[in-house]
């Protein structure tokens, strides 16, 4: 039967052997010519990788270069002129062992090989040369508004790991955008890497970064953190002055300022029924409640009885399909009271300037300096 169908889109045979009877594989060459040719081509560079690194390939220098020296494989293969697989061939056959993938990445931070582009809260590039990773390691050993605000972060957002087969402890903080990362990052003097994974699922995209460091690790635990946190979690013992810098944070992690039929609310949602429950109090402390007492007589009658000036602690709802508490605030006074509550006295570097600019719009101000003209009582 004559053909109909052409050799390959380009030629009408081997352009090697000539024949057309032959599955055509690339290049022009049909299967065994290709094979051939392959074949050829690797024993020609195996060939000159032999001829060229044979006298520095031996055991004596190899011990000398990777384990004395601990040069990588990648560099030795430059300076023989042959492949890194070459010489990891080479190292396997003369039964030097290898490091581990751990190892080899610690040199390569030390000696600076590993780089990468940060940016700031302003959208500014810069190149970073990692050498061991950088971080202000005593950050959660002493109290002040940005160790308890980042804190606040981390109760919300991050979250703990601990691999018992490598023994690494890593901490990782995710947000949808990256503002609030950049500056975690840049309180805690730390220049970790933040990368970006693109929409999955209902999650859509996330900014995140991981900080592998036993001291954080460690840190953190004491002070009340755990893998697997978000319904176990408890309200930390924090000194009195620094709770509204920690709330902040956490409120800036799972809390909300959103326009509801042109009116500004607030929420928070939480996971923990004890760790609202507190948070419930401390707003309650400056004056952030509610006038209504529950619908049921008998609760009405018990919180009467606790509050009797009729100011009674906000209400938390539970949802039942995502196991988790949260708290409303809809009038203008428990928002205005939030407001001076979190940014008086603040400087932007801790709070999240998207949730302060909804705020502003929502109560009427310009700026910053306008909040001086509201006069409340509160203790704090």
């Amino acid at each position: 039967m004559p053909r109909t169908k052409k050799w390959s889109l380009k030629y009408d045979r081997c352009v090697k052997c000539g024949r057309d009877d032959v599955k055509h594989l690339g290049r022009g060459l049909c299967l065994y010519c290709y094979q051939q040719e392959t074949e050829k081509r690797s024993r020609g560079k195996e060939g000159i990788a032999r001829g060229v690194a044979s006298e520095k390939l031996n055991y004596k220098n190899l011990c000398e270069e990777y384990v004395n020296k601990k040069r990588s494989l990648s560099d030795i293969s430059k300076e023989c002129n042959c492949s890194r697989q070459y010489v990891y061939k080479k190292m396997k056959e003369l039964y030097i062992p290898l490091r581990t993938q751990k190892q080899a990445r610690k040199l390569a931070y030390d000696r600076n090989k590993i780089s990468y582009t940060i940016a700031d809260e302003n959208g500014n590039e810069r190149l970073i040369t990692q050498g061991s990773l950088k971080i202000n390691d005593i950050f959660f050993l002493t109290w002040s508004k940005e160790m308890a605000y980042v804190l606040g972060v981390m109760y919300t957002d991050g979250n703990l790991f601990y691999d018992s087969k490598r023994g690494t402890y890593r901490i990782s903080i995710s947000q949808k955008e990256p503002e609030l990362l950049i500056k975690v990052l840049k309180l805690m003097d730390c220049d970790a890497r933040i990368r970006h994974r693109k929409q999955r699922g209902i999650s859509g995209d996330l900014h995140f970064f991981e900080i592998a460091h036993k001291q954080i690790y460690s840190d953190l635990i004491k002070l009340g953190l755990s893998p697997n946190k978000s319904r176990t979690i408890e309200f930390p013992k924090i000194p009195s002055e620094f709770v509204r810098h920690f709330i902040r944070g956490c409120w800036d992690g799972d809390g909300s300022i959103y326009f509801e039929s042109g009116k500004l609310r607030g929420s928070y949602t939480c996971g923990s029924l004890n760790f609202i429950e507190r948070l419930v109090q401390e707003l309650y402390r400056v004056g952030i409640h509610k006038r209504k007492p529950p619908l049921d007589k008998t609760d009405a009658d018990k919180m009467w009885l606790n509050y009797p000036d009729g100011r009674f602690p906000l209400k938390m709802h539970e949802e039942i399909r995502s196991k988790s508490y949260y708290i409303k605030l809809g009038t203008r006074e428990n928002i205005e009271k939030l407001f001076h509550y979190f940014y008086d006295g603040v400087d932007e570097s801790v709070y999240l300037s998207r949730k302060y600019e909804v705020f502003v719009r929502g109560l009427n101000r310009g700026g910053k300096e306008d909040t001086e003209q509201l006069t409340l009582d509160l203790d704090f």
